[in-house]
């Protein structure tokens, strides 16, 4: 296609020259004739005008000859000094024709001898030789010289006229195959025009199919890279999460761990140490069974157990289990069941995880007065299960992704809840297992949210012969070994800034065994209040906290006008532990960074360091 183009082209370039020569020719031959013509009409205005001047002469002389009077020779000067001057431009003017040169010579010869004749008529005027002036005057020479001059004048004229309609005749010629050769190389270019828009139509869709396929190609990259970029950020904040939610009970576990091992104070604080140690880790088991049933989903591994199943019984059996953890929140949960079974076949154990699941998120986010309720109804050949809080809420924005695997409305460090949004999405692929179905609405933030749940009766009963029953294999649960330490820190003020409770009383035991002063805070903003009338040795904070994170906090911190305060050394004391988490924290304000779960003798050195550099 290249090829044909650029020789039409080629060709197009071609005829444009040859048409633009050819104009510009016949251009200038016309320019050449216009002024030859023009020279033409000269040459014969001059040959007039030198008829007249002779004229003029002979009856100037002619005046003064009657009267006698020298005002009459003034038209006779005047014409005699033209005549010389008029010569010389004729004589200019004829010089490229030799004929005509040699004519004119011959007219100028004769006005000459002319010329002689009334100068010797005018000197007889003036001597008063009557006699000899009649004399001349009836010999009619001079009458002979001037029919002579213009005979001659009327040849050349003549012949300047038959030169005039000669370039004329030229000059149409000229035109008419001028305007020959415009009509046809107008064809030609219209020809080649039309011929070059084909091919040229035929090139630019050829050139638009491989743009688009090449766009195309490069649009699919940029997504292809951008989904990489954002599958590999996904994995990089999913692994931080999960470090801070394994790390978090972690601390508290290893924490009372090393105090109980040096010896409790008294039986209650040894209940308080077991009772804290038990319920973090059966939150690291529900975090690692979280995790190991999305690797089967993912896997496709998952099985159910399937039998009949009473979920009435299931959802009253869960708000048992959840009701202390309600009211320790100050949330009332109501339960609205019906009256007739609601028997369904499916897997005991993975259906009280699903209202589990919903009915401990709807507990968590639901603030203290509020209320969840859950009702249970049958309709036709379903069972439906609604739980319905007056809580926290969900924006509008984010209610498509609510069952994504990792997805949570708020993954910031100032977050309120901890998790690692994976209950709602087990939910979701353990319902559909079931062969039902989830959904969720909420009027936005701040105005609760319902979950609601279907399962067929009898949906799944094919399953059970389908799917063969594999037990869950045992989660283990290991702790580093406690190690006691050497570490004093005795006399010295410490405060201690944790939302995890479990953490921050572990961190209080540990440094006030130590024989420190500790002060702890729950948030940033009562830290602040406790820093406006005390002032601390050293400052030892979680960086997740809602409201404020240590982030912030330290900046807040470094910038207190009271003296003293903003050079108190500060270690991070966090489950976030990549080392972009702890170059953060250094470049927030804080002097070091811990990372949970720490052991009670590297948080007293570590401490202890600190200190010694003050």
């Amino acid at each position: 296609m290249k090829v044909p183009l650029i020789v039409g082209f080629l060709a197009l370039l071609f005829l444009l020259v040859a048409d633009g020569v050819m104009t510009n020719q016949t251009f200038a031959q016309l320019q050449r004739d216009q002024r030859r013509i023009t020279d033409l009409q000269a040459e014969r205005l001059e040959l007039e005008a030198r008829l007249l001047l002779y004229a003029d002469a002979e009856t100037g002389q002619q005046g003064f000859i009657v009267t006698g009077d020298e005002k009459f020779l003034e038209p006779y000067e005047a014409a005699r000094a033209q005549l010389n001057a008029g010569g010389l431009r004729l004589k200019a003017v004829l010089g490229s024709d030799r004929r005509l040169a040699a004519m004119d010579a011959e007219i100028r010869a004769l006005g000459e001898q002319r010329m002689r004749e009334l100068d010797v008529l005018i000197q007889q005027r003036r001597s008063s030789d009557v006699t000899a002036i009649a004399t001349r005057v009836q010999d009619g020479e001079g009458q002979r010289i001037m029919d002579e001059i213009r005979r001659v004048a009327a040849e050349i004229d003549h012949q300047k006229v038959g030169e005039v309609k000669r370039v004329l005749a030229e000059a149409e010629q000229t035109k008419k195959w001028a305007g020959i050769f415009s009509i046809g190389s107008d064809l030609v270019l219209g020809a080649a025009l039309a011929a070059l828009f084909f091919f040229s139509r035929a090139h630019l869709r050829e050139r638009d199919a491989a743009k688009n396929a090449l766009s195309q190609s490069l649009a699919a990259e940029r997504v292809a890279h951008s989904e990489a970029a954002l599958a590999n950020k996904l994995k990089d904040e999913f692994l931080a999460l999960v470090s801070h939610e394994l790390r978090t009970p972690l601390n508290a576990m290893l924490g009372w761990t090393s105090l109980l091992k040096e010896g409790a104070d008294d039986a209650a604080e040894l209940t308080e140490g077991l009772e804290t140690i038990d319920r973090n880790a059966r939150a690291q088991a529900r975090l690692v069974d979280d995790l190991l049933d999305v690797s089967r989903i993912v896997s496709g591994k998952l099985r159910l157990v399937i039998a009949e199943v009473d979920l009435r019984g299931i959802v009253a059996s869960v708000i048992d289990t959840l009701r202390p953890a309600a009211m320790a929140r100050g949330v009332a949960v109501k339960f609205h069941a019906i009256r007739e079974t609601a028997d369904v076949l499916g897997d005991s154990d993975r259906l009280q995880q699903v209202v589990w699941n919903l009915l401990s998120n709807a507990i968590k986010f639901t603030p203290r007065g509020g209320q969840v309720t859950l009702s249970l109804e049958r309709t036709d050949s379903r069972v439906g299960l609604e739980v319905a809080d007056s809580g926290a809420g969900i924006r509008a924005d984010f209610l498509p992704r609510i069952f994504d695997r990792f997805s949570q409305g708020d993954s910031s460090t100032t977050r309120g809840h901890s998790g690692l949004g994976l209950g709602l999405a087990i939910s979701r692929h353990l319902v559909e297992m079931h062969g039902g179905s989830i959904d969720v609405r909420s009027d936005g933030e701040g105005k609760g949210a319902t979950f609601r749940i279907e399962i067929p009766v009898v949906a799944v009963k094919e399953l059970k012969e389908q799917m063969a029953q594999h037990p869950d294999e045992p989660t283990s649960i290991s702790t580093a070994p406690p190690v006691g330490t050497d570490a004093r820190v005795e006399g010295r003020r410490v405060l201690a800034v944790d939302d995890q409770q479990d953490s921050l009383t572990v961190t209080n035991r540990v440094l006030t065994r130590a024989g420190a002063e500790v002060r702890t805070a729950t948030s940033a903003a009562e830290a602040l209040s406790i820093l406006s009338d005390w002032l601390p040795d050293i400052i030892v904070s979680d960086i997740g906290m809602p409201g404020q994170d240590g982030y912030t906090f330290i900046r807040a911190v470094r910038a207190l006008p009271r003296l003293g305060i903003s050079c108190v050394p500060a270690v991070a004391l966090s489950a976030f532990a990549r080392e972009s988490d702890r170059k953060a924290a250094i470049d927030a304000g804080f002097d070091d960074h811990l990372a949970k779960p720490v052991e009670a003798v590297v948080l007293l050195q570590k401490v202890a360091e600190l200190l010694a550099r003050t």
